[in-house]
């Protein structure tokens, strides 16, 4: 990379790989800046902002890789060829017509993009790129038959076209022929394994087929490649959520919340993994910190007075102010599942006897409701009775 960058320096693709050299070498601030200057030089949406958002994460700098990251659409780097350019003279005419069927398509005239394509594959039916091309204008015209034709070209003219085999994947997928649309997804992550996008869509495709552990495997992946990608994140962790594995995700949505302070959702969902888990200190820091960032959420305050009742943990137990807790709640939304804590509550606080007659008022409801009472709810009466508070179970 070294010596094709001396004897030509405006040599992109040789400063890119000058750059993913220093940055695999732990040379992060260098490889910042050749890939900042090399990003400067590429189309709107080259690859290249993928790895400088790597490289400017590696160097600390997170608001700025998160741009960078933002700003990749897997363009590929503008590769100039002095000797290709010297000995395509017959060339330069189609070149010249491509180039305007390019800017047509950006522009949205898709038609007349169309028509450009058309006519250079009607002098050379196998070039890959503008097969592809065509089968991009004629899906941005609603011609998905004419443009699955014309994916399949491409695949038959370069087989390892990944962009091709993704968009016929996506084509395939909006028919209904998920089977065939899986392979090509599968086979389009596998020639560019650094496409993340297409990574996290070969994940979702595994998990819709029913392939927990398979999108779970290559989730994990991803998230290794680039720590920063929240949508991976969000989907590992629900996934993790669905397969029983609360700790594994609780891993993922701490990572999630570090990510994205603003997420409720992530942080309740943290919160109540690690409740789920056993994690019941990490839990009320989860909780607490959550309440302090937004305090009026319900479903926080709910969550937190419930550990706060039944923790088996001293450091996340305090019966009184569990009970402070669930009788706001409850004067703001009266539901079942909230008298219940607010009956959990009590009892933790020592009010049995306000413990029985809201857990029978609890018992009253859920027979109106359901026509009878589950055992569990029968047994928390039993308890207070017996002037026993409701404890979760320890972790082993």
């Amino acid at each position: 990379y070294g010596r094709a960058a001396s004897g030509r320096p405006e040599s992109a693709a040789a400063r890119f790989g000058l750059g993913r050299v220093a940055l695999e070498r732990g040379d992060a601030a260098r490889a910042a800046q050749i890939l900042e200057a090399v990003a400067a030089t590429q189309p709107e949406g080259s690859i290249v902002h993928h790895h400088l958002g790597m490289a400017l994460r590696a160097a600390g700098d997170t608001e700025r890789a998160r741009a960078e990251l933002g700003r990749n659409r897997q363009v590929p780097i503008a590769v100039v060829d002095p000797l290709r350019e010297r000995l395509n003279l017959l060339g330069v005419k189609e070149e010249a017509v491509f180039d305007r069927a390019v800017r047509a398509a950006r522009s949205g005239d898709h038609a007349q993009a169309i028509s450009l394509y058309e006519q250079l594959l009607a002098t050379n039916d196998a070039d890959a790129e503008v097969h592809f091309n065509l089968a991009r204008s004629l899906i941005e015209t609603g011609d998905h038959s004419r443009a699955e034709a014309q994916l399949r070209r491409a695949l038959e003219v370069r087989p390892d076209h990944g962009a091709a085999h993704f968009n016929l994947a996506l084509l395939l997928g909006r028919a209904g022929r998920a089977v065939e649309a899986t392979a090509h997804l599968e086979r389009a992550a596998d020639i560019d394994p650094e496409n993340l996008p297409w990574r996290l869509a070969r994940a979702r495709a595994r998990a819709d087929a029913g392939n927990a552990a398979g999108a779970i495997a290559e989730l994990e992946e991803v998230v290794e490649f680039d720590p920063g990608l929240i949508e991976a994140r969000r989907t590992l962790a629900a996934l993790l959520v669905g397969t029983g594995e609360p700790e594994r995700a609780a891993v993922q949505l701490e990572a999630l919340v570090a990510l994205s302070p603003d997420d409720l959702a992530a942080r309740f969902n943290l919160g109540l993994m690690q409740f789920q888990a056993g994690m019941y200190v990490d839990c009320r820091a989860t909780l607490e910190a959550a309440l302090e960032r937004f305090p009026g959420d319900v479903a926080v305050r709910h969550l937190l007075a419930r550990l706060l009742a039944t923790s088996p943990v001293p450091e996340a137990l305090d019966g009184a102010r569990a009970v402070k807790l669930a009788e706001a709640v409850v004067s703001e939304q009266p539901a079942l599942d909230h008298l219940e804590t607010l009956a959990m509550a009590l009892a933790a606080a020592g009010r049995f006897d306000e413990a029985v007659s809201r857990q029978q008022e609890v018992l009253e409801l859920e027979r109106r409701s359901t026509g009878s009472n589950s055992n569990d709810r029968r047994q928390r009466l039993d308890l207070y009775l017996a002037r026993q508070p409701l404890r979760a179970p320890a972790r082993p």
